[in-house]
Order: C-alpha cells, then sequence, then structure tokens
C-alpha cells in the first residue's frame, strides 16, 4: 500500500518547472486583469482606486510635501493618529519615483511582492511538507481572490506578502529553531503591524505560540530556546513600531497602533446583522448597511450629546474614545439577542471564508452591480470564484484530516490558529480582503487534502 508521501512526491515534485509555469499563468493572468480594469482603478483619487485608499495616497503625498504626522492636513487642529503610516511610507517612495498620477507602479510592485514572497512559501512548505510546495504555490497564486486584490491598490496585498514571510518562516522554524530565523520573524512582524494593526496581535501571541509549536516537533526539546526566541522575535517587532505607538500615546489615544475611532467605525459597520431587524441576507426589504450605519451613527452621536454637554467641541481623542465606548456598550447588550448575535458572527465569518473575491473582480472589470445589466459575464464571474473558492475550502477539510493522519500537530495548529486568529478579528465586518493573510495556510491545507484524498483513492481502486 503506498504511503501518502510518496504519492505526494510523485503527484506533486517540487520541479523548477513546473514552479515556472505557476508563477507565469499567474502573471499572465494578472496582468490581463489590470489591463482589463477600467482607468478609475488605477489612476490616484478615481472612485475604483480611492475605495480601498482611505490611509495611502493622501498621507503618502502629505509627507512628500514636507508634512509629518503631527499636522492632519484634513483637520489642523490635529495629529495624524488614525492608522499606522507603513503603507503610506511605501506609496511615497514609489510616487517620488513614479509620479503621482498613477497607482501602476505600487500595483506592479504587489504583483511582484506576491511572487516573490510565493516562492518563499514554496520552498518552506516544500521543506516541512516534501511534494506539496509547487500545488500549494498554485493553489495559493492561482486562486481568484489573490489574482483580484493584487490588481487593486490597498493595504491588503502588502499586507498579505508581508504574513507570508511571517508564516513561512516560523514553518522553517519548527524544522530547525535557529536564532536568525527568529530576528526574521521579528522583522517581518513588525512590518506587518506597521502595514496594518492586526500584526499586533501576532506580535503578542509569538512567545507563547512559538514554544508551543515547537513542543508538538522533534525538536520538542528545543522549547525553553524557542521561548528565548519567541521574545527576542517579539522585542524587535515591538521596537520597529514603539514610535508610532508612542505618538499615538502623545496623540492622546492611548499605546496603540490605530486609533478609537477606528474601533468605534469598525464597530459601527458591523451592525448591519444585528438590531431588533437585523439585515438578512437575500431579503432586499431590510435596510441597506449604509442605512443601518447612518441609523447608528446618528443615535450613538445624539446620546453622547446629550451625556456630554460640549460634547461636539471635545478634542477629537476624546470624541474617539466616547465613540467607541458607546459602540462597545451597544455590543454588550447583544442587540437582537444572543442567536441573533451568533448569526451575525456566522454571516461576517462566512463572507470572510466562502466567497472568491468577485465583487473585486466586478469592479475591476467594470460591471459591478450589473447583475442585471450585463448577467452573463457578472454570473460567469461570480460561478467561477465561488467554485474555486469552495473547492479549496473542501480539500482544506481533507487536509485537515492528512496532517492529523501523518502527525503535523505543528503545522495543523498553526494553520487552524492563523485562520481563527484573521477571521476572528474581522469581527461583524466579513470582507474577502480580510482573508488574505490566511490564503497561504488555507492553501497549505488544500494541497495536504488534495494529495491525501488522491493517496486515498490510489490506494482503493488502482494499486
Amino acid at each position: 500500500m503506498s504511503t501518502v508521501p510518496a504519492t505526494s512526491a510523485r503527484f506533486a515534485a517540487g520541479s523548477e518547472r513546473t514552479a515556472y509555469l505557476i508563477l507565469v499563468t499567474f502573471l499572465i493572468i494578472w496582468i490581463a486583469l489590470v489591463s482589463a480594469s477600467g482607468p478609475d482603478c488605477h489612476v490616484v483619487g478615481r472612485a475604483c482606486a480611492a475605495s480601498g485608499d482611505r490611509y495611502g495616497s493622501w498621507l503618502a503625498f502629505h509627507l512628500l510635501d514636507g508634512g509629518w504626522f503631527n499636522n492632519d492636513p484634513n483637520d489642523p487642529a490635529n495629529p495624524i493618529a488614525e492608522m499606522p503610516p507603513g503603507y503610506a511610507f511605501w506609496l511615497a517612495a514609489l510616487f517620488a519615483a513614479f509620479g503621482r498620477e498613477s497607482f501602476l507602479p505600487a500595483i506592479a510592485a504587489q504583483g511582484i511582492g506576491m511572487v516573490a514572497a510565493a516562492l518563499v512559501a514554496r520552498r518552506a512548505v516544500e521543506q516541512t511538507l516534501p511534494g506539496h510546495g509547487n500545488l500549494a504555490m498554485g493553489l495559493l497564486l492561482l486562486n481568484p481572490n489573490v489574482i483580484a486584490h493584487a490588481a487593486l491598490p490597498q493595504t491588503d496585498p502588502p499586507f498579505m506578502i508581508v504574513t507570508m514571510i511571517v508564516f513561512a518562516a516560523v514553518t522553517h522554524y519548527l524544522l530547525a529553531p535557529r536564532l536568525w530565523i527568529a530576528v526574521v520573524i521579528g522583522i517581518s512582524i513588525g512590518l506587518s503591524a506597521m502595514i496594518k494593526v492586526p500584526g499586533q496581535y501576532l506580535l503578542l501571541l509569538l512567545p507563547v505560540a512559538l514554544p508551543i509549536l515547537v513542543a508538538l516537533t522533534p525538536q520538542a526539546s528545543k522549547w525553553r530556546k524557542a521561548i528565548a526566541h519567541g521574545v527576542l522575535g517579539a522585542a524587535i517587532a515591538a521596537a520597529m513600531v514603539a514610535p508610532w505607538a508612542l505618538h499615538m500615546w502623545r496623540s492622546g489615544e492611548g499605546v496603540a497602533l490605530s486609533s478609537r475611532g477606528i474601533l468605534a467605525l469598525m464597530l459601527e459597520d458591523g451592525t448591519k446583522y444585528l438590531g431588533d431587524n437585523p439585515v438578512v441576507v437575500g431579503n432586499p426589504g431590510m435596510p441597506s448597511q449604509a442605512g443601518r450605519g447612518l441609523d447608528i451613527s446618528a443615535r450613538r452621536e445624539a446620546e453622547l450629546a446629550a451625556r456630554y454637554p460640549g460634547y461636539d467641541n471635545l478634542p477629537r481623542h476624546k470624541l474617539n474614545g466616547l465613540r467607541a465606548e458607546w459602540m462597545v456598550d451597544y455590543y454588550l447588550t447583544f442587540p437582537g439577542g444572543v442567536p441573533v448575535f451568533v448569526r451575525a458572527l456566522a454571516l461576517s465569518w462566512g463572507r470572510v471564508l466562502l466567497p472568491g473575491g468577485e465583487g473585486e473582480w466586478h469592479r475591476l472589470l467594470g460591471i459591478e452591480a450589473q447583475s442585471e445589466t450585463a448577467p452573463a459575464e457578472f454570473y460567469a464571474v461570480k460561478f467561477a470564484a465561488l467554485s474555486v473558492t469552495l473547492l479549496g475550502r473542501a480539500l482544506g477539510v481533507a487536509g485537515l484530516v492528512a496532517l492529523a493522519t501523518r502527525r503535523r500537530y505543528d503545522l495543523l495548529l498553526l494553520s487552524v490558529c492563523w485562520i481563527a486568529l484573521f477571521t476572528g478579528l474581522t469581527g461583524l465586518v466579513g470582507n474577502t480582503r480580510y482573508r488574505l493573510p490566511s490564503e497561504l495556510p488555507l492553501a497549505l491545507l488544500a494541497s495536504a487534502g488534495l494529495l491525501y484524498i488522491r493517496a486515498k483513492w490510489r490506494d482503493r481502486f488502482v494499486e
């Protein structure tokens, strides 16, 4: 009877030719999608591009013009203290080199970075699961969600690239716990936290997660060393974010990487599934997301204004704090009841894990919300994207069984906890772009599942 590793090696041997074919295929599809996209998706300030550019270009221009974080050009009475500025720094460098009108250089950098990170991930997967490297890379790069987001200017693709390096470095560390790998992990986590706030949770978890994962490997005796390495990696990441955290503290937001106003905005956005009349998917008679957000916002502002005299004249950081507190209190009432709240979580997390990024494809191709005017194109894209993603989720379930069967509890725990972390952090604001950091472990699980199913098929029907 053939073994899974042997079948894996025969089915998906890590040949360079296969790897190059995957990379070229990704680049062809990605370039074709970028070329087919309307100019609104590439020109700074246009509607399509602006949808994901809230904290990017305007701050990059402000920095290039000699401004700094102590003066917000959009609100001169307050400092810039909303989100980490890593993405804006990256855009500023590209704008300085290629001009300020187009996002195409940034999109090109995203595509190249995606390829480079995928190669690193391929090597890491191949080393830890021989025979899986190319297949995992193919499932990662030929994923409609990844291709679409790589063609849009927003923080999520750079964040995905850096978190892919973190995940790959951790898997490499589990094979051979070494100091230099821990340093790479720490630097990568620091970069991720300066691009998007969720990176800070990787920082906080590293000193605990690394020794636990090592304890599940043949290197279990080195778990004490992993504690030291985890603390060192977290310290490196903390040193990288410390200047921004200090700026946030001086701005009145506390020791944090994002403002409490952002927390309030996220919680407000998640109310579309809550309340006495929660939105029901597929029911056109229910209020829209925007409408419900405005209702909650108006109610919150009215109650806070009545509770605090001079509310409208308070400094921005105090307004942010009061708004965040009000939203947290609102959620703690479990509006609509616990069943509604649980359903809201399920709907939100389902929106993260199950769609295929078809909304981004529709936007890029200029057929967003055109199911009636361009039904053939609209539903063809939707069907293709959803099919790929749902197949991947089914293979991923088999991958869980495959890793458990092979006693790869380290990879099993790492993958499941990684996916759960980034899915859970979305709260009630599900979106496929929040899935990007999880695409690598999802691809790893799907590749393990596919090879496991194939091995079982061969054992039963062929040999």
